[in-house]
């Protein structure tokens, strides 16, 4: 699936817009920059959970502090009231495998919201010199063929 950045949006600032701040944090609470975050509404999420293929309302990319602000006009996101939204990061991994989180918000006209989206990353591949380290202390290969061991 190939995302792109959130599009530029040519309404000006209206008092009754909301704004809300989302971040993207791995299992560590470290902040993860460049990610795309998806924005869907109830129906739109539930048919992306089931299919991957809906469309977002709009995509947010993180920027550095894997943070970004993302204004709602009024006029395209609040002509019927307080609305529930859904910010999803969706991970594809090859063939029909993909990770996904999300979180929920309502937001309603002139509010302020924060949303917090936990991802699990792999851990980072040991380097050669840590692979190798304790070869000659009863080392053993955690997968063989990788070249990571424990040392036991």
């Amino acid at each position: 699936m190939l995302l792109s950045a959130c599009r530029k949006d040519d309404t000006p600032p209206s008092e009754q817009d909301a704004t809300v701040q989302i971040a993207v944090r791995d299992q560590k609470g470290a902040p993860v920059e460049g990610t795309p975050v998806m924005i869907f509404d109830p129906a739109g999420y539930e048919q992306f959970k089931q299919t991957r293929t809906a469309a977002p309302l709009d995509i947010a990319l993180t920027r550095k502090g894997g943070e970004v602000g993302y204004r709602f006009s009024y006029e395209r996101w609040f002509t019927s009231g307080a609305r529930t939204l859904f910010f999803v990061v969706y991970v594809e991994e090859g063939g029909e495998n993909y990770r996904m989180w999300a979180e929920s918000l309502t937001i309603a006209p002139a509010q302020n919201g924060w949303v917090e989206i936990r991802i699990e990353r792999d851990a980072e591949p040991a380097t050669s010199e840590e692979a190798h380290h304790g070869d000659d202390l009863g080392a053993r290969e955690l997968n063989p063929g990788t070249g990571v061991r424990i040392v036991a």
